[in-house]
Parts: C-alpha cells; sequence; structure tokens
C-alpha cells in the first residue's frame, strides 16, 4: 500500500509543470479568451447589423405594403367612382334615346295620320271629280243620243223617197234629195261622238 502511494507521489511531481511552461499556458489561454472575445464582438456586431437590416427591411416591407395597400384603395374607389359615373352616363343615355325613338316614333304616327288623311282627301277628291266628269258625258251623250234621234227623224223622209223610172220624177226629187248627204255626214259625227262618249264613260266605269 505504500508503494503506491510512494508512487503517485513521484508521478505527480514527475508531471507537474514547470513555471514557463504555466506562463505558456497562460499567455495561450488569454490569447485564446482574446480571439473568443473578438469573435463574440464580431457575432455580435453581425447580429446587430442583422437586426437593424431586419428592423429596417421590415420597416420598408410595412410601408411598401401600407403604399400598395393605399394606392389598391385608391384605384379601387377610383373603379367604383367611374362606375357609378358610367352607370349614370348610360342611364341618361338610355332614357335620352328612349324619350327621342318616342318622339320620332310619335311624329311618324303624326305624318302617317296626316298622309293618310291627305290621301283620303285626294281620293275623294278624284272620286268626285270623275263622277262629275261621268255625269256630264252621260248627260252630254243623251243630249247627243236626242239629236241623233232627232236628226233621224227629220233625215227619214228626204232618205227614203219614192222613186219612179221616169226622168221627170227624177228631175223633180233631186232638190230633197240633195240635202240627204249632208244629213247622213252630220248624223255620222254625232254617231262617232257618241260612241268616243260611250268608250270614255266606259273606260272610267
Amino acid at each position: 500500500m505504500s508503494y503506491l502511494v510512494g508512487n503517485t507521489e513521484q508521478d505527480l511531481q514527475a508531471k507537474k509543470p514547470t513555471y514557463e511552461e504555466l506562463v505558456a499556458e497562460l499567455s495561450q489561454l488569454k490569447a485564446d479568451l482574446f480571439a473568443e472575445r473578438h469573435k463574440r464582438k464580431v457575432v455580435e456586431q453581425e447580429l446587430k447589423e442583422l437586426k437593424q437590416l431586419s428592423f429596417s427591411m421590415q420597416t420598408h416591407i410595412e410601408a411598401e405594403e401600407e403604399y400598395i395597400a393605399n394606392k389598391l384603395i385608391k384605384r379601387l374607389t377610383e373603379l367604383k367612382e367611374e362606375k357609378e359615373r358610367l352607370a349614370v352616363q348610360i342611364e341618361q343615355e338610355e332614357e335620352y334615346l328612349t324619350n327621342n325613338l318616342q318622339q320620332k316614333l310619335e311624329q311618324l304616327r303624326r305624318e302617317k295620320v296626316n298622309i293618310e288623311n291627305q290621301l283620303e282627301q285626294e281620293q275623294e277628291f278624284i272620286v268626285n271629280r270623275l263622277q262629275r266628269q261621268l255625269d256630264e258625258l252621260r248627260a252630254e251623250k243623251q243630249q247627243l243620243e236626242k239629236k241623233v234621234e232627232e236628226l233621224s227623224r227629220h233625215a227619214t223622209p228626204l232618205m227614203t223617197p219614192t222613186r219612179h223610172n221616169s226622168s221627170a220624177r227624177d228631175s223633180d226629187d233631186c232638190p230633197q234629195l240633195s240635202l240627204s248627204p249632208t244629213l247622213v255626214q252630220v248624223r255620222q259625227r254625232l254617231e262617232s261622238s257618241v260612241e268616243r262618249k260611250n268608250e270614255a264613260v266606259s273606260s272610267t266605269d
């Protein structure tokens, strides 16, 4: 047992660092500590910058979002106002077109009535005029027929004399027979006139 303890103390004495080693180790530790502190400061600075950048970006994003939202709201408001304005304009135009078409329709109806009345008056005037002309033609026809009948009665004794073979009797009848051709021509002209009047009356009917 004493042997083991003696060996341990010897080992500890053998492994005990020297002053120089301790100073060197301390210097190394200080250097490591300085390096770690420097790294920590660098990391803290980077973290601070990142936080500032994040805050700045967040602020910029919020401002951008607010700007976009306000712009969209403004645009939606403008579109809504434009829609309402167009709706009012369309309604006014429809009302104007409706009234205009209604006025034109009423005007066309009045013109139609006026044209119908005018045509009816013209038709009545033409019918009355044709009726008067027809009555005049009929009256003239009757007068011509009466004249023809009277001329026929007066001309019949002259156109149908009793003829004999004696030359003396023929010479005595010459004065009467000389009038017959004239009466015949008058009768023919009257008959022709009556026929023309009849044709005119027939075409009018």
